[in-house]
């Protein structure tokens, strides 16, 4: 099962590929939405492609806004002296926030607004439109949350996925990407919604995690920290 000190890297990375060094370009809002999320595929894959992860690194760092250049400035060099420890630092914490924001706002995706309680998604749709969808997660609860998206395949239940072991996980679903909040904070996730099926939503972290302590319970979606929803 997966535990939530994974989860977490899993997400800084995200965010810190999604960053843009210093002495970036002139700036082209649609091209760097456009890379931003092949990235985040990129890093999501099976088994990510550093050559690949790098030309998109590259290509954010030619077409990167000026509107976020000094969080990107803050964020980046602290992602890549070590990512695990990134977030100790409260002025990288607010950096990545005012990144998240600006492709929530920003990129023209199809917007959904998600609550995560203790243990429940809140807002998200039956039904979501094939493309891009950008989620602002907002945590209601006393515990900190994520939304983990992945694309169930053919006969999978989400009973079975959340039961399965970490070695098994790719034989039932796709992971296609996600998001975390600490309790009271906001956060946000974008993904390519590509391909028409049957997605769920889950959250893997462990009962009693909050902003300073790592929960040792089972994880939320034990307890019905889930929801799932068709792509079509």
């Amino acid at each position: 099962m997966r535990r939530f000190a994974v989860g977490l890297v899993a997400v800084a990375l995200l965010i810190a590929m999604s960053a843009v060094p210093a002495g970036a370009g002139k700036g082209n809002v649609k091209a760097f939405c456009k890379a931003n999320i092949a990235l985040d595929a990129a890093f999501s894959a099976e088994q990510p492609k550093p050559r690949v992860i790098n030309g998109l690194l590259n290509a954010l760092a030619r077409v990167a806004p000026a509107d976020i250049a000094d969080a990107v400035n803050v964020a980046v060099p602290a992602f890549k002296e070590n990512p695990e420890t990134a977030f100790e630092d409260p002025a990288v914490e607010e950096a990545v926030g005012q990144i998240e924001a600006f492709e929530y706002e920003s990129c023209g995706y199809e917007q959904v607004e998600v609550t995560l309680e203790d243990y429940a998604f809140g807002g998200i749709p039956r039904e979501v439109k094939k493309g891009t969808t950008a989620f602002r997660l907002t945590n209601q609860g006393a515990e900190a949350h994520e939304m983990f998206v992945v694309k169930l395949k053919p006969g999978t239940s989400v009973d079975e996925l959340i039961a399965a072991d970490e070695a098994d996980f790719a034989d039932l679903a796709e992971e296609i990407g996600g998001g975390f909040a600490l309790p009271g904070d906001e956060g946000y996730a974008a993904m390519n919604l590509r391909k028409p099926g049957r997605y769920a939503a889950v959250c893997f972290i462990p009962v009693g995690t909050t902003e300073t302590v790592e929960g040792t319970g089972p994880p939320h979606a034990t307890r019905g920290m889930t929801a799932e929803f068709k792509v079509d």
